[in-house]
């Protein structure tokens, strides 16, 4: 492997989840790198949808939990221009 191949693997971290003999190929690529890669993004994830909050829903805050979990679903699904800046 290059220096750069095992630096962005280090960087990755570990994998999530259990990787054994019996695992898939895609079972074994979800869990050694999408799952890490999507880790290391959550706090962007998480930045992104406030701005999405601050701008078009501002009383999401008093929510319930529940709500707040149904409207972050809708969000992503309904909202095509949303969804696809997550994608991007």
């Amino acid at each position: 492997m290059t220096t750069r191949d095992s630096y962005i693997i280090e960087n990755r971290g570990e994998a999530l989840g259990v990787v054994t003999e019996q695992s898939s190929n895609e079972e074994r690529f979800q869990n050694l790198t999408i799952r890490p890669i999507l880790k290391l993004q959550n706090d962007l994830f998480v930045d992104v949808f406030k701005n999405y909050i601050s701008k078009h829903k501002n009383d999401f805050y008093s929510y319930s939990t529940e709500k707040k979990l149904q409207f972050i679903e809708n969000s992503i699904q309904k909202d095509i221009k949303f969804r696809n800046s997550l994608k991007g």
